[in-house]
């Protein structure tokens, strides 16, 4: 897939959502703990997800992979209902929990905290799956919170992938790393920037 076709395709996908978003009022009114004051439509996230959806399309994955977009249909999910209906504490622990236990159940959590010069490695044990848990939940809870401010976590996201492209000696690996971040720029741009619409929230 060339780059110049994915941009075009996730900014088709992107312009559809926001259409439709304003059709049903998908809006993110403004509260005590964001930073805007006007709305701002909240299913940027959702075009995010169908353009990886096509990008991922193209690859062979393994089934650790297939399981960790499985869950990222979850939150994506539970990000837009919360956004829009505004989930009691209970629920929001639910919709959190929920996809983190299915990849603990699938054998993916952390086993140890790595290797370091003065103390060894850190192995994790008996906590090691209370510990991705609680620690995995933390970070999803963090993220939803700095929400709030206007494509933080966005670039949070592009960093992350830009770090993971530059430590990667596979370039396949790379390839799909370099593609899954266009289009957060291009939400970034969207996010930042007015092009005769409200204000697109990721």
């Amino acid at each position: 897939m060339q780059s110049l076709i994915l941009i075009v395709i996730h900014i088709l996908i992107l312009i559809s959502t926001i259409k439709i978003s304003y059709k049903l009022k998908f809006f993110d009114v403004p509260d005590k703990r964001k930073i805007h004051k006007n709305k701002i439509i909240h299913t940027g996230g959702i075009a995010i997800f169908f353009t990886y959806i096509i990008i991922l399309a193209n690859y062979e994955l393994n089934t650790e992979i297939e399981n960790l977009v499985a869950v990222g249909s979850i939150l994506v999910i539970f990000g837009f209902i919360d956004d829009q209906y505004k989930l009691t504490p209970g629920m929001k622990l639910f919709f959190i929990f929920l996809p983190i236990i299915y990849l603990i159940s699938e054998g993916l959590y952390l086993e140890d905290l790595g290797e370091y010069k003065s103390i060894g490695r850190i192995e994790l044990n008996k906590f090691a799956i209370i510990f991705t848990l609680l620690s995995v939940a933390l970070l999803v809870n963090s993220i939803n919170y700095l929400d709030g401010i206007d494509g933080l976590c966005l670039i949070i996201a592009i960093s992350s992938l830009i770090y993971f492209s530059i430590i990667t000696n596979n370039e396949n690996t790379n390839q799909l790393l370099i593609f899954l971040s266009i289009p957060l720029f291009i939400n970034l741009f969207f996010n930042l920037f007015n092009f005769g619409f409200e204000k697109i929230s990721s």
